[in-house]
């Protein structure tokens, strides 16, 4: 009975959540609902009843600054929030505003395994209420939302994931520069391999425009065995059609399929879906990073993010 848990910007969508606890007992949730309201620095504290057994609630969380400023420090707490706690199935409901913003931390925790129970919608702001419509577009419980661990669909205890752990790991990585201090992140990412259970590397290969990087910059990269491709200036799929030729190589050499791991901005290629297909269909297991939101395999030892700052400057709260 994993907790429901609900982030809402109260300001941009009121509503009445004494609907919320019956709709989802009757949906198949039976765990407690634990409200985070987000608010305007100088708004009103939301009349709400927690007296009911199935609710729970964290302080109203209020935020400075423009109407954005609520949504923007809600997305970041969802996403930490992610960070440390994806070894479980894990619920939750986004009562906000639609954005772009929004959709692509949504997609990042649904491909991640986590169950949206109720997210913003283009047709409900425009058409419903979402008192009127909380009903109709909560989700019931998927098949998976009463497995154990080594069932869940986290992005690192996959079926092909457990079959594959000990094989080695292709890194492609598309990224806007190169980093100042290679080494250091060599030894970050194979001491995060062997704490999530998989062998070590094989190979990293950063992809980056020409012009993006000094000569020195890319031979320091070049001589701590981090491959460098170069993709043309101004090309939008320069860097993606280099790893995919690079992909397509490395799986026609090998005698047995092993993890391919994509570290990567958010993005959307029909040739790329295309290939990742043809690879997992071969029996390779393919990963994806999302830079900005989560960390990698699922832990909170290091991000991808702060891979990709070069900096490397961890504190103690992004080691713990």
């Amino acid at each position: 009975m994993s907790q429901i848990h609900v982030f809402w910007d109260v300001q941009s969508c009121p509503i009445d959540i004494s609907i919320i606890l019956p709709v989802l007992r009757e949906k198949g949730y039976h765990g407690r609902v634990l409200f985070r309201p987000y608010l305007p620095y100088q708004g009103d504290e939301p009349l709400l009843g927690y007296r009911d057994d199935g609710y729970a609630r964290v302080p109203s969380i209020k935020v400075e600054g423009d109407s954005y400023a609520a949504i923007a420090r809600m997305l970041l707490d969802i996403l930490f929030w992610a960070m440390n706690h994806d070894d479980l199935p894990q619920n939750l409901i986004l009562i906000s505003q639609p954005s772009k913003d929004i959709d692509i931390v949504i997609q990042a925790l649904e491909r991640r395994g986590f169950n949206i129970i109720f997210k913003p919608s283009d047709d409900e702001v425009t058409s419903h209420t979402i008192n009127d419509s909380f009903e109709s577009l909560c989700k019931i419980p998927p098949d998976t939302a009463n497995q154990t661990l080594l069932e869940s669909p986290c992005r690192t205890i996959t079926d092909v994931s457990r079959k594959l752990k000990r094989s080695p790991v292709i890194i492609f990585w598309l990224v806007d520069s190169c980093p100042s201090n290679p080494y250091e992140f060599r030894n970050k990412f194979s001491s995060t391999l062997e704490d999530k259970g998989y062998a070590d590397y094989e190979s990293v290969t950063a992809y980056v425009e020409e012009g993006k990087n000094s000569d020195e910059v890319i031979n320091v990269c070049r001589k701590s065995e981090l491959q460098v491709r170069l993709a043309p200036e101004g090309d939008e799929f320069g860097k993606f059609s280099l790893m995919l030729l690079d992909m397509i190589n490395w799986t026609q050499a090998s005698g047995a399929p092993f993890n391919f791991l994509v570290i990567s901005k958010p993005f959307r290629d029909a040739m790329c879906d295309s290939v990742f297909k043809d690879v997992k269909s071969r029996g390779f297991n393919v990963l994806f990073e999302m830079i900005d939101y989560m960390v990698t395999f699922g832990s909170s030892l290091w991000s991808a993010k702060s891979i990709l700052d070069t900096s490397f400057s961890f504190s103690s709260q992004e080691l713990a």
